[in-house]
């Protein structure tokens, strides 16, 4: 549980949410399905494509949870 670090919080929440939405099942029949239903039709259906799509998100996720790291030279 994170309390008090809202940032955090949703930091972890994109992170899961994106990496739920890459990860597959395998069912009974040996079958991989999505592990998230509504991302059932955009599924990659290479292992090429899917690779590309992962990455991609990945760098989004990098680009829009960049921090400043602060210097010696930042006032605190």
């Amino acid at each position: 549980m994170i309390e008090d670090c809202a940032p955090l919080a949703n930091y972890l929440d994109d992170l899961i949410n994106m990496l739920a939405d890459h990860s597959y099942l395998i069912d009974d029949a040996g079958d991989l399905r999505p592990l998230t239903p509504e991302n059932t039709a955009a599924a990659p259906k290479s292992p090429k494509a899917f690779k590309d799509s992962l990455a991609h998100q990945l760098r989004y996720f990098r680009f829009t949870h960049r921090t400043k790291i602060m210097t010696s030279d930042d006032p605190l």
